[in-house]
């Protein structure tokens, strides 16, 4: 989902890939975990296709053939995450030419199923799909034997002469129809809180190859989180869940063209207007994670006010808990002291007379704001720590 948020030509690609390579790979008779890496391979397979004109490029057979930059940089995103590490892998070979490949290796059947799928998807036209499946078939079988894998030749052939095929390829149910030839059990993974950790950083990665300055800071706010957290006295547990929260907030920025993220002046009115969907696609992609319902709330909140007059949802102080309290004041901190490309950071009384005003406007906590300003040479170390941090990383 996160994937294709501002591409739109590319809206669906990695449900359908994953649709094709899950229903050849039932085919085939594949062992359920076999399925379940397929299917996860597949919904990400082009993750390391971030800027929009990589993503464009992917509705270009010829260009996808020619360039596989980015299977090494979704390989590089995944490869040291914890249970996704098979994955990488297949995700690095996934269009790989079948005549060129030099040697075998564990994964090569389920990155030749996603290959297979990717070209179908990529071949798509806005045509009724019944009224193109039969030159999508004529196109792959020309494939086989030199792009793709030639022993896959039949069962594909076998699957596309069933017209509900083709029609679950564009069937709004696409995600339903996919998961239910999937073993409901294999589903199960329990992730440590470091390993979940390493997993939501990819997608700060993500964000990070958009625009360096959105990385730098998710991490202040993260690193804010954490300190105002334990300044307030909350649980460690709770902490641990806002610093999840601080590292995806802006997770919603995906879905905005770097022309607007990398801009070197203020933001005019209408870009302005595209930045503020950010929170609101934060908000949908993180509440779909079972058990993050609070965690969704507090990342996607942020710039809502106590008085109900901000965005992107109006939500005011009933609805404000202090997780929510706590990265609202983190994220506007770590924007005013931050330098930005058409200024640099404030110093402490010109952040000390923000907060005040907005303070007084009932926009932010005003116990929040005291725990900030009473520790404030902690929150001065915690931004210098960050920057040093992001340096070394980038």
């Amino acid at each position: 989902m996160a994937l294709e948020l501002e591409a739109s030509e590319i809206k669906n690609h990695h449900k359908r890939v994953a649709y094709i390579a899950v229903s050849i790979g039932e085919a085939l008779e594949l062992q359920s975990q076999e399925l379940l890496e397929l299917y996860c391979a597949a919904s990400v397979h082009d993750i390391g296709a971030v800027k929009t004109v990589e993503k464009k490029c992917l509705l270009n057979v010829n260009v996808r053939l020619q360039n596989n930059h980015s299977c090494y940089k979704g390989y590089h995103l995944l490869k040291n995450v914890p249970h996704f590490e098979n994955i990488s892998k297949i995700i690095l070979h996934h269009q790989d030419c079948w005549s060129e490949r030099k040697e075998t290796y564990s994964f090569d059947l389920l990155s030749d199923l996603i290959h297979v799928a990717d070209l179908m998807v990529s071949t798509l036209t806005n045509t009724h799909i019944l009224h193109q499946h039969s030159e999508i078939m004529d196109k792959l079988n020309d494939a086989f034997g030199t792009v793709l894998r030639p022993d896959l030749k039949d069962v594909i052939n076998e699957i596309g002469t069933r017209q509900s095929f083709w029609l679950d390829l564009m069937s709004p149910y696409i995600d339903k129809l996919t998961l239910e030839k999937l073993d409901k059990d294999s589903f199960e993974v329990n992730f440590t809180f470091e390993a979940l950790r390493s997993l939501i950083q990819v997608y700060s990665k993500i964000i990070d190859m958009k625009c360096n300055f959105t990385y730098r800071h998710s991490h202040l706010v993260t690193n804010s989180v954490v300190q105002l957290g334990m300044l307030a006295g909350l649980s460690s547990d709770k902490v641990r869940r806002l610093e999840l929260s601080g590292l995806m907030h802006d997770l919603g920025k995906i879905s905005i063209p770097e022309s607007i993220l990398r801009k070197s002046g203020p933001l005019t009115s209408d870009e302005f207007k595209i930045i503020q969907q950010h929170a609101y696609h934060t908000y949908h992609i993180i509440k779909n994670i079972p058990e993050f319902s609070d965690i969704a709330r507090w990342a996607a909140f942020h710039h809502e006010r106590l008085d109900g007059k901000g965005y992107p949802f109006r939500v005011g102080r009933a609805d404000l808990d202090i997780g929510c309290r706590i990265v609202a004041v983190a994220d506007i901190f770590s924007a005013l002291i931050e330098d930005r490309p058409y200024r640099s950071g404030l110093d402490r009384g010109q952040i000390e007379a923000t907060f005040i005003k907005i303070v007084k406007d009932n926009a932010v906590d005003a116990e929040i704001v005291h725990l900030l300003f009473e520790n404030y040479d902690l929150f001065e170390y915690v931004k210098e720590f960050t920057e040093v941090l992001s340096n070394y990383e980038s």
